[in-house]
């Protein structure tokens, strides 16, 4: 007996981490005396691991299978009968994902750039990841349907694994089929469940919580008999989760991991390393996406404080209340069923009732042990799934009660739904543990039976009273189809762009045509979201001006513009018929009116602008850019261009390539190598504006180091309190056509005095054009035939934050003024050969005389250009866009611009593949491939195998 106990404690598995046979074991075994070898007679039945016949297993797993058929169908007829499986899809975010779906349809395999969305965005990966996407489009181009009607089977799929997958868990953890029939049913009749769906529309969250939910099956049947294939089946199936969505993605991975953790029979240092061998293999199926997403550092949710949204207040009682996405969601009996499970099955783990009154030594014997070993394992996966369950109310609570900030897309409601399965999976596992504890077949029957009926009970009670049929958010209203046919048809051309200030004006664009719109949905994505939010506040405010409103029109090629009726940007361009022209308006439903800009520009074309270069911190380029739009100024007037913080980052032929440089929140290596190049910029002609604002000692030390460079070479600091008592030099025409008792008092925050900088040391051949009370703010100077203004007066940031068009519009002169880029005449003839075809190219022969070629994308460093076959400069411009310089030879040039996917991004995808092939190899355990024993001896010195 003790060597028989010693050889099955000694039994290899046939996981990943399998345990070896130890020295005095291998003692044991050669010990024992060699039996002969015994032949099977052919009518022996076939058996499987765990003892059973075979037909005797096939037949209970037929019956399995029968079980889950039978509750697929349930969960069908209430989605059908809901309306979940049927109709147009549901939710707020229904037609966000059906226009994802549309434009990778239309688009393939030109996928990787979204041109529709905020300007456009990275797509893939750099967005959101497309799992759902991608197949409900592999659905629809197989079986011909429409994409409503594949979204709603992917939603009723969805669902079946979901159900089917709890089913199968308390099945093989709990081993009670009645217990695992009533979970699936109290969870079928969870309402907070459907209104995911029905209510939000978050059908790539469901799609990522089905596939969690199925790996956490997979890794239950791991658990009960470890094997390669099911480790990689697990791990290949929750890598389908994260590439659905990365917030339910992880919860499923904890959720899995913390099963492989807890459920198996094994040592803990061993389910650690399994652990560990798992999240690591599942990482490099997923580095694909979540490599450069991270390493890019534009992950939307973390790219700075403002985007962390303060939670809404909610008090206790509506959290507790019969609302759709609150606790009252939660079937009643749920929660503390699986609490009182769990206690229950604690208190037989220590001391079972059947060991009442008997002796001591009674407990100690093969049945004790048997049933002790019995409840320990649902015991464990049900506090893994209580764990994973606790989790999501904690974040959930903290969200509704506590009020602090939550983050963008991870909505504290939501985790009160996430919550379901786990509780369901917690409750069903540990009464399946007690069931299995009773000793008699009857006994664990009726109380299975009891369990069921009331799963059937709670059914029949919820379902009719869930309202899923009438409470619901459908987006093909008549509302949404009046706002739709507001607008002419003009649809599927990439020129130009459809904009709106609201969901409802813009979600259905991209759902039903190509035609780029100035929104989105997946926000994940967008580049740049300071410029992102302005632009959509100038369009919503009731106070922007039309200037403003036009510069946006103008830099993000908007020709047709919703807005509310008496509301938003419609009261302030109704009347400006110059810019814009009413062509619609909706009569039925809310009240929106669409406008067509008078003289839209598109998103491809040549240039004859004068370039800027603005030399500084990227919050004093923005400050620039607002100037220009309260004064109007677009890109048809003058292209600002997003340079360097330092001065001597350039070279003197690349400064040359811009008509002026404007010096604002500026900075140098090395003043002397600074002063150097701004002299020869200069005397080539070159135009330069320096505001010192918090630069004085910077601008001194250039003065010092060449005193040609600026007109001035020592400032002051002074206060000015309430006024700033402007004398304009009368001899100037950059000063004398200005209403100075129009710019704004010189306060910071409404109170405090003004600081500004008043010239000290000026040059003998410098003058003066703005003087405050006695010192001068403004001063004028020439380096040979280069014009050189300096200015003290921090005229940019206060302009921006009084929002004052005069100041706007005086800074503007200026600029034109230092500029002395002679007017290049209008190109010789238009552009032509315009393509557009694809979303990750665009290409254009422009004509003799284009200084440039505007691109009104935004710019990423993927984009890539070429003039005539030759590498050529992509240049930030505007709020984010790109510019390609062409160089003016007199002749026309062919400009491609095309996006490749960076060396990291490929790389990562070389490391999933990687992954996938190395799964592959060790499933098929191929010990020939010189590679495979490369990996295996890594991996035995790392301990993760023997």
């Amino acid at each position: 007996m003790q060597t028989t106990k010693r050889n099955t404690a000694a039994t290899r598995t046939s996981g990943l981490l399998g345990t070896r046979l130890g020295k005095s074991d291998r003692k044991d075994t050669q010990a024992t005396p060699r039996q002969p070898e015994q032949w099977v007679h052919r009518s022996h039945p076939v058996r499987w691991p765990d003892g059973r016949p075979f037909s005797e297993r096939l037949a209970s797993i037929g019956i399995d299978f029968g079980i889950v058929a039978v509750l697929s169908v349930v969960v069908w007829e209430i989605g059908y009968w809901a309306g979940d499986f049927s109709g147009f899809p549901k939710g707020y975010d229904a037609l966000g994902h059906l226009a994802s779906i549309q434009l990778l349809i239309s688009n393939w395999p030109h996928f990787m750039w979204n041109y529709a969305w905020y300007g456009g965005m990275p797509a893939y990966p750099g967005s959101y990841v497309p799992m759902y996407t991608v197949l409900v489009a592999l659905g629809k181009s197989i079986s011909g349907a429409s994409i409503s009607q594949s979204m709603d089977v992917a939603t009723g799929v969805i669902t079946i694994i979901s159900v089917g997958s709890l089913y199968g868990v308390v099945r093989v953890l709990g081993r009670s089929r009645l217990t695992a029939i009533a979970s699936s049913l109290v969870l079928a009749a969870t309402p907070i469940v459907w209104r995911i769906s029905l209510d939000l529309g978050e059908y790539p969250r469901l799609c990522a919580w089905a596939f969690a939910n199925l790996a956490t099956f997979l890794a239950a049947i791991y658990c009960r008999r470890p094997t390669k294939l099911r480790f990689a089946g697990t791990a290949l199936v929750l890598s389908f989760a994260l590439d659905s969505h990365p917030v339910v993605g992880v919860v499923g991975a904890v959720q899995v991991i913390a099963v492989l953790i807890a459920a198996p029979k094994l040592p803990y240092e061993v389910r650690l390393r399994q652990g560990g061998a798992f999240a690591l293999t599942v990482s490099g199926l997923v580095a694909w996406f979540y490599l450069p997403y991270f390493l890019h550092q534009h992950l939307y949710y973390l790219q700075s404080p403002q985007f962390l949204a303060p939670a809404k207040a909610a008090s206790f009682s509506l959290l507790f209340g019969n609302g759709r996405i609150t606790l009252g969601g939660l079937p009643v009996v749920l929660g503390p069923m699986a609490v009182f499970a769990g206690i229950l099955a604690g208190v037989l783990l220590l001391r079972p009732r059947s060991a009442h009154g008997m002796p001591h030594l009674a407990t100690q014997g093969q049945r004790w042990r048997l049933r002790r070993e019995a409840i320990s394992q649902p015991l464990a996966a049900s506090a893994a799934f209580m764990a994973v369950a606790s989790a999501c109310f904690v974040y959930a609570f903290i969200g509704y009660a506590i009020h602090i900030q939550f983050i963008p897309g991870i909505p504290p409601s939501d985790f009160l739904a996430y919550s379901a399965w786990p509780l369901a999976a917690a409750a069903g596992v540990a009464l399946g543990g007690i069931v299995e504890c009773i000793p008699f077949r009857i006994e664990r029957i009726m109380t299975g039976a009891v369990i069921i009926l009331i799963g059937i009970a709670g059914l029949v009670a919820v379902v009719p009273s869930l309202g899923l049929a009438s409470n619901q958010v459908n987006g093909n209203t008549r509302d949404a189809q009046a706002i739709m046919k507001a607008l002419p048809a003009t649809y599927n051309q990439r020129q130009y762009r459809i904009a709106g200030t609201t969901n409802a004006t813009t979600e259905w664009i991209n759902a039903y045509t190509q035609t780029p719109q100035n929104r989105g949905h997946f926000a994940q994505g967008v580049l740049n979201p300071s410029y992102q939010s302005w632009m959509e506040t100038v369009l919503d405010n009731p106070s922007a001006t039309p200037a403003e409103i036009k510069f946006m029109a103008d830099w993000y090629s908007i020709r047709w513009l919703y807005a509310a009726g008496g509301e938003g940007s419609g009261g302030s361009i109704q009347t400006d018929a110059t810019d814009f022209t009413k062509i619609g308006a909706v009569i039925n439903g809310p009240s929106y009116s669409t406008y067509e800009v008078n003289d839209p520009s598109p998103i491809l074309s040549p240039t004859t602008s004068p370039t800027t270069l603005v030399v500084g911190a990227s919050q004093n380029y923005q400050y620039v850019l607002q100037m220009m739009a309260l004064a109007g100024s677009g890109s048809q007037q003058r292209i600002p261009i997003q340079g360097s913080a330092y001065i001597d980052n350039y070279t003197l032929p690349e400064l040359e390539q811009y008509g002026s440089i404007v010096l604002y929140g500026f900075d140098a290596h090395s003043p002397a190598a600074a002063a150097t190049l701004l002299n020869a910029y200069e005397r080539h002609g070159g135009g330069v504006f320096v505001d010192v604002a918090g630069d004085v000692p910077l601008a001194d030390e250039i003065a010092q180091a060449n005193p040609s460079v600026f007109p001035v070479s020592a400032w002051s600091n002074e206060e000015l309190d309430g006024s700033w008592a402007i004398t304009a030099n009368p001899d100037s025409p950059i000063t004398n056509s200005t209403n100075y008792s129009q710019f704004s008092a010189p306060y910071y925050a409404g109170n405090k005095p003004w600081l500004a900088e008043f010239a000290g040391e000026a040059n003998v051949t410098s003058k003066f054009l703005v003087r405050s009370f006695n010192g001068s703010v403004l001063i004028q100077g020439n380096n040979g035939p280069g014009t050189v203004i300096m200015s003290g007066m921090n005229l940019p940031y206060h302009a921006a934050i009084y929002q004052n068009a005069t100041e706007a519009t005086f800074f503007i002169g200026i600029i034109d003024a230092v500029d002395q880029t002679p007017p290049t005449p209008p190109a010789t003839s238009p552009p032509t050969a315009i393509n557009m075809s694809s979303a990750d190219y665009a290409s254009m022969t422009v004509p003799a005389g284009s200084t440039g070629v505007l691109f009104k994308e935004q710019d990423y460093p993927d984009w890539h250009a070429t003039v005539n076959g030759r590498s050529a400069a992509i240049m930030p411009a505007g709020p984010g866009m790109m510019y390609v310089p062409v160089s003016s030879s007199g002749e026309t040039a062919v400009v491609k611009i095309s996006y490749q996917l960076s060396a990291l991004e490929n790389l990562s995808s070389l490391l999933t593949v990687a992954t996938l092939v190395l799964l592959i190899t060790y499933i098929l355990s191929a010990p020939w491939l010189v590679l495979v024993r490369i990996v295996r001896y890594l991996l035995r010195k790392l301990h993760f195998i023997h």
